[in-house]
């Protein structure tokens, strides 16, 4: 059976920030508002749906190459895998986990 989204999914959805720690939350709306980053809805879904996924946890983190959201996913297989989303374009920029499933390919 196909896992669902989360409930917290709704939440985060609802807002342009990313779920986790009160820190993540500031850091991202301000890389949003100055528009060093896009929002949360805006990569997420996409996300999710590209590996057949439900969302675990989600980071938001500063990089000397700009700003990361780093995703904890598990799929609709139960493979548990963490994506690391460049903020600033939404490219999927690193995937740690099990890669042999389709689609899973940097």
């Amino acid at each position: 059976m196909k896992l669902r989204i989360l409930p917290i999914l709704l939440l985060a959805a609802a807002r342009p920030v990313p779920v986790g720690a009160s820190d993540d939350n500031q850091r991202a709306r301000e890389a949003v508002e100055a528009q060093q980053a896009l929002p949360l809805a805006e990569i997420l879904p996409g996300i999710l749906e590209r590996f057949d996924a439900s969302l675990l946890e989600a980071e938001f983190e500063g990089d000397r190459n700009g700003p990361v959201y780093e995703f904890e996913l598990i799929t609709g297989s139960g493979q548990m895998i963490e994506v690391k989303v460049d903020a600033a374009t939404g490219e999927v920029i690193e995937i740690e986990g099990d890669r042999s499933e389709e689609g899973m390919e940097d």
